[in-house]
């Protein structure tokens, strides 16, 4: 029978951290200083795609706008 190896892991990390909170405390302060940096990033890659979506939907939108108003014209000189 295999043992599962993540389980295996946490049941040692437990054991570390319960004998020295000092690295406990370390490991959690790397933790947030990696999230406080890579947040930023994050950040501006999502307003950039928003950005880009919206001019998306811009353009679209006067295309949509262009179309219609082109089969209006093409319906009324059908008329």
């Amino acid at each position: 029978m295999r043992s599962n190896p993540r389980l295996f892991i946490r049941s040692l990390q437990s054991l570390i951290f319960e004998n020295n909170p000092i690295i406990f405390i370390f490991i959690q302060l790397k933790k947030i200083l990696n999230n406080s940096t890579e947040f930023p990033q994050k950040h501006k890659k999502i307003f950039k795609s928003i950005q880009e979506n919206k001019t998306r939907l811009e353009k679209a939108k006067s295309l949509i706008d262009l179309n219609s108003r082109n089969t209006a014209k093409t319906i009324n000189l059908v008329r």
